[in-house]
């Protein structure tokens, strides 16, 4: 929830900054691209939502090597 406000917070200031200065808005001018925009969006937060549901998280932290090429060539 705090990184949802703090992106809204975010963007509030890019878009007050950006008018204060005369500076074109790093958005869509248009409905189409603002939707495009927020699909986008969405799609990402629902898949990554299902990701972390399918994958679970591991409990560990892997610190071996899988391949290690240098050692191959000597």
């Amino acid at each position: 929830m705090f990184n949802q406000l703090l992106g809204i917070a975010l963007a509030f200031l890019i878009g007050m900054a950006c008018r204060a200065t005369h500076i074109p808005a790093p958005a869509p001018q248009t409905l189409t691209g603002a939707l495009r925009v927020d699909a986008m969006t969405l799609s990402y937060v629902i898949t990554n939502s299902l990701i972390s549901c399918v994958i679970p998280k591991p409990d560990f932290v892997c610190r071996t090597k899988l391949c290690d090429h240098a050692a191959s060539r000597a």
